[in-house]
């Protein structure tokens, strides 16, 4: 992700961030790692006509190094994912941040593939 940023000289403030992503004409890549990948209308979606980041891609990115305010992103978001979204997220985080704190929640010694957070019952 190369992030753009405008800043409102006017009022000091940042007015707009653009990530510019990797990718082919049908599938976002992963900077880090191309291998993860996901077509283009699962990866950007589309927010009140805004271009916006999928909540699971923006984790991902997250994941290498989660600060504080990262972790509390990560547990409003991951909720809310869809079951699809979630798995993506999981086999994502094992596949190319396994040494994230986060990957410690998703491998547990009974079912590897679950995370700890998404049990139910």
């Amino acid at each position: 992700m190369q992030p753009i940023l405008v800043r409102d000289d006017h009022v000091g403030a940042w007015a707009l961030r653009i990530n510019l992503e990797d990718g082919t004409d049908a599938f976002w890549l992963y900077r880090r790692d191309p291998r993860l990948q996901l077509p283009w209308d699962r990866a950007v979606l589309d927010v009140d006509g805004i271009p916006t980041g999928a909540p699971e891609v923006q984790l991902v990115w997250k994941a290498l190094r989660p600060r504080p305010e990262d972790d509390l992103d990560k547990d409003a978001v991951l909720p809310h994912l869809s079951d699809e979204a979630r798995s993506w997220f999981e086999r994502a985080i094992l596949s190319i941040h396994p040494h994230s704190n986060w990957s410690i929640h998703v491998r547990s010694p009974l079912t590897p593939a679950k995370a700890s957070w998404n049990r139910k019952g």
